[in-house]
Parts: C-alpha cells; structure tokens; sequence
C-alpha cells in the first residue's frame, strides 16, 4: 500500500495501534509487538524507529500526558491558578 492512506491493522503478536499522516510520504505509527510498543517514523525512503514507549495504563486507569495536571490544564496554567487561589 501506498503512502496515502493508514489504517490500525493487527497479525499475531503485532499491531499498527494508531497513525498519523505528516505530509507526503512521511507518517508517525505506534506499533505494538507483544508487550513493547514503539514510536516508529515512515518516509517513502526509510523507516525508522524513533522510541520506545511506556505499555499502556492498565484498563480503567489513565495517567496524564507529560506536562498536563490531573485537571487536564497545563501545569503552569495549575500552578498559576492555584496561587491566585492562595492569594488574599
């Protein structure tokens, strides 16, 4: 298949998780292999594995991203709010 179009496939122990489409020719996958997943770079050139990743939070929890609070703000903008709160 070409480059055009990305779906989430899986065989066996190994699924295209998600995708994501940057310009021609060049797209991001996260792929799991049995218990590993990977952040993996595609170019119609190369591929190219760009990181590992944490597994995923077990059903029912969910963790926050980096850098985002459990209020879903940013944690600058959680800081910030929480000493206007503080202040008399």
């Amino acid at each position: 298949m070409g480059m055009g179009g990305y779906w989430a496939a899986s065989r066996g122990d190994l699924e295209v998780e998600t995708s994501l489409r940057l310009g021609p020719g060049q797209a991001l996958f996260v792929v799991r292999a049995g218990e590993h997943r990977f952040l993996i770079g595609v170019t119609a050139q190369a591929i190219q594995l760009i990181s590992q990743l944490p597994a995923p939070s077990p059903a029912g929890s969910r963790s926050q991203p980096a850098g985002v609070s459990a209020t879903g703000l940013p944690v600058w903008k959680q800081e910030k709010q929480e000493e206007r709160e503080q202040t008399p």
